[in-house]
């Protein structure tokens, strides 16, 4: 009986091994796809993101039940999504479909948890920044080629949609933090200098030649706090800059009124529909304001809104029914949809996040924190480009989940190892 009973357990324990090993290679294989399609194919990041989705519940339930009792960051992002989802039932237009438009809105937000399984270790992170960078190489490419991809002249790669802007800025972000750390400095040779002077540089280029205001000023805000966190650690900070001024010359005068039309807020068209947008979408979130209206019928709520203004309200505010129900800035869209409450849970998290990684910035400078520092320098200028755009929960906010979820999974080793010194 016993010898029976040994060799039942050892089939168990076979099995299980291989259960798996074939999740794990499906994760790889899913997750690489949704990593390179990011800029490129909305539909492969949907079929990819299905596919996570699914081998991510069957990890849960065959593999890692405690999966998030290892992971504070992910558990605390769970139970966000989850809030979202309760407060969705108290909205104007609450019901399933309110519910399932959450959803909808917010399914990336959920790509950190197969994410953190996909890319579980250092060299699965660094084949996965890798792959960013290809994806956005690529559509760069692609771009020479396709109509309307002119500004100032020039090619500014596949980025005439202005969702793309945000992503390249990400890349940018990503690759001069990992630039500019005085630890991974230490492991480059000259020709891994070369390759990343170069490769920030033309970057740089088509960030500009995007002419999307927007991601120009939070590129600027990363840059800022990027320089003030190493420009003592390291002398290559100035040397970037001086070819980012170089690159600012060499566009010329064009550049110069974009960015003095930014702060052009009389005879700037774009600005001014942004701000007749912000202003009634302000005063139509006041009207629901703690559960918002749900995201499955906001375009026409906005219009119910609007046309039951007086005649001087309208006339006031005449662009704002060219967009309606959409701000074109992602805070308000949240606040309009979702309410305040939600709104500042969602705050609330990334503030914490975002202090969790200013505190690697300051204080750690191991290699497994790169990731935590890559991610506090591209949160701060992504968030704030967000207030001219609406890609947080878009697919022009996918490379800044893929970074999120990078630097989650290196806080939640942090924490393992802290909590494991502290047991000491």
């Amino acid at each position: 009986m016993k010898c029976v009973k040994s060799e039942r357990l050892t089939f168990i324990q076979v099995g299980s091994v291989y259960t798996k090993l074939g999740l794990k290679l499906g994760f790889t294989l899913f997750g690489f796809i949704f990593i390179a399609a990011s800029f490129f194919s909305k539909a492969l990041v949907n079929i990819s993101g299905g596919f996570l989705g699914v081998l991510f519940l069957l990890w849960l339930l065959l593999c890692d039940r405690h999966f998030f009792k290892k992971n504070n960051y992910l558990k605390y992002l769970l139970a966000l999504i989850g809030g979202g989802v309760f407060l969705s039932l108290f909205s104007k237009n609450a019901g399933w479909t309110s519910v399932i438009s959450y959803l909808n809105n917010t399914k990336f937000l959920l790509a950190p948890f197969p994410l953190a399984v996909a890319v579980s270790n250092r060299q699965m992170l660094w084949i996965g920044y890798v792959v960013l960078l290809v994806s956005c190489l690529l559509s760069i490419c692609y771009g020479w080629f396709s109509n309307g991809a002119i500004v100032y002249g020039a090619s500014n790669g596949f980025l005439p949609v202005g969702r793309y802007a945000d992503q390249l800025m990400v890349t940018l972000l990503v690759f001069l933090a990992i630039f500019f750390d005085a630890e991974t400095s230490k492991s480059l040779n000259i020709r891994g200098y070369v390759f990343l002077s170069v490769l920030s540089g033309f970057l740089f280029f088509c960030l500009i030649m995007t002419s999307q205001r927007g991601s120009w000023t939070g590129f600027a805000v990363s840059a800022l706090l990027l320089a003030l966190f190493n420009i003592k650690r390291n002398k290559k900070v100035y040397i970037f800059f001086l070819v980012a001024v170089a690159i600012i010359l060499f566009v010329g005068a064009k550049f110069y009124r974009e960015v003095r039309s930014i702060a052009d807020l009389k005879t700037n068209a774009s600005n001014i529909v942004r701000l007749q947008l912000w202003s009634s979408g302000l005063d139509f979130s006041f009207e629901e304001p703690l559960f918002g209206y749900g995201a499955s019928n906001i375009e026409e709520e906005f219009k119910q809104f609007y046309y039951s203004q007086p005649e001087q309200y309208q006339k006031k505010y005449p662009k704002a029914i060219q967009f309606p129900g959409n701000f074109h800035n992602t805070y308000l869209q949240i606040i309009a949809e979702s309410g305040w409450i939600y709104f500042i849970l969602l705050a609330l998290y990334f503030f914490w996040v975002m202090k969790a990684g200013m505190k690697t910035l300051l204080k750690g400078r191991t290699p497994s924190e790169l990731p935590m520092r890559v991610t506090a320098i591209v949160m701060p200028g992504f968030l704030v480009s967000q207030f001219f755009h609406g890609d947080l929960f878009s697919y022009g906010g996918v490379a800044f989940i893929i970074v999120l979820s990078f630097g989650l999974q290196a806080l939640a080793k942090k924490d393992k190892k802290e909590t494991k010194c502290s047991t000491y």
